[in-house]
């Protein structure tokens, strides 16, 4: 894995793709598991400069958040308002630019490898 992931001979692109109902329709892109492993060393190192522009109430995927404490804050917020918007934006990860993704990266991060690994990554998503 060292080796492949120094020489940019990783594999990267084989998605399982499937179709969940939960309510609705959703398909799913599912990377293979060498590419999660990849996907969650990369997360690792950049993970405190994502945190440092997120708003308080994100809670996915996020440490000492998660759906529980997502929960009891969307709770407050009920119990404080009478009115509240849902909204859910179709198609919202397959609508983002590939090339405007990839420039804001590089206004964040200035490491060649590892805008290279993102470019690798973003690059094999398609639908």
């Amino acid at each position: 894995m060292r080796l492949g992931l120094l020489t940019f001979d990783y594999p990267v692109g084989r998605y399982t793709r499937f179709t969940i109902y939960d309510p609705k329709e959703r398909e799913i892109c599912a990377a293979a598991f060498p590419e999660r492993v990849l996907h969650h060393a990369l997360m690792n190192v950049c993970e405190p400069y994502f945190e440092k522009g997120l708003i308080f109430d994100t809670y996915a995927c996020r440490k000492n958040k998660g759906q529980f404490k997502a929960v009891r804050r969307a709770q407050q917020f009920a119990r404080q308002n009478e009115w509240f918007l849902k909204a859910d934006v179709r198609k919202f990860f397959d609508s983002i630019p590939h090339d405007r993704l990839k420039a804001l990266l590089r206004r964040k991060f200035k490491d060649a490898d590892l805008l290279a690994w993102f470019d690798r990554i973003i690059d094999t998503y398609e639908t």
